[in-house]
């Protein structure tokens, strides 16, 4: 009877050691996601007010506008091979250069996205309004994401083959729709092709959640990796609702 009574108390204590251990794993990529978030946030609304303001003093707007576009360039010459090295080095050790490449893509998709925030942030307060909007909307999207994968039983690597089949329709519809040029069609595969990204979202979360309780997150690098995962499923969501509430508001 003694020892009955002592093992469950083992057991106990032995779980509730590794569910804290999974949940800082978890909290961990989600800082590395955050502060992705955080550098593209900061570079993609600095750049628009600084060229504002360069533009309104200097008098040779046209080399600014030249050094803006060789930046961009530069981004996405940038972020072609920073996406290939974390996706190699995320089962490797060398922490430091994924932290720097990581880094790098950040500040790169910032500069990018600069060009769609300019837009924004030169039309004032709406503008701004417009851009906490979307950043709001798809911050609800993974935390819904978030809460189905900690508190529900669901497994969405069933819904890959669904996906799949759906990506692959939409994909074929639009090269039809690009002959038929009909709005409602175009409608219809972007909003499949949205619905499609949230279930994504749902995917990585869950493969975050299965890899930090076998305790695959002992290597930081594939940590980091799979924030890097969030952190792009999040630019591609936030973009497009950014597209949707411009075309929104333009018809309203």
């Amino acid at each position: 009877m003694e020892e009955y009574h002592v093992y469950p108390e083992r057991t106990y204590k032995e779980t509730k050691a590794i569910n804290s251990s999974t949940n800082l794993a978890i909290f961990k990529v989600y800082l590395w996601f955050a502060l992705g978030l955080l550098i593209t946030g900061v570079v993609s609304l600095t750049i628009p007010n600084l060229l504002i303001a360069l533009i309104e003093t200097s008098e040779d707007s046209n080399a600014i506008a030249t050094g803006y576009t060789i930046a961009m360039v530069i981004s996405v010459v940038l972020m072609i091979p920073a996406a290939i090295v974390m996706a190699v080095q995320s089962f490797r050790r060398n922490f430091p250069l994924m932290l720097v490449t990581y880094i790098l893509y950040s500040v790169a998709m910032g500069v990018l996205l600069s060009s769609i925030m300019l837009n924004f942030v030169g039309s004032g307060s709406q503008g701004i309004y417009t851009i906490c909007t979307a950043f709001f909307a798809t911050g609800s999207i993974f935390l819904i994401m978030g809460l189905l994968t900690a508190f529900t039983k669901i497994n969405f690597h069933a819904f890959i083959p669904i996906i799949t089949t759906l990506a692959i329709g939409a994909l074929t519809i639009s090269l039809v729709n690009f002959f038929l040029g009909s709005a409602m069609i175009y409608w219809i595969v972007e909003f499949v092709i949205f619905g499609i990204m949230i279930i994504v979202v749902g995917i990585d979360t869950y493969n975050i959640k299965k890899i930090a309780e076998r305790g695959g997150f002992d290597n930081p690098n594939l940590a980091l990796y799979c924030a890097f995962s969030l952190y792009t499923d999040f630019i591609w969501i936030f973009i497009r609702i950014l597209y949707y509430l411009m075309i929104f508001s333009r018809r309203n």
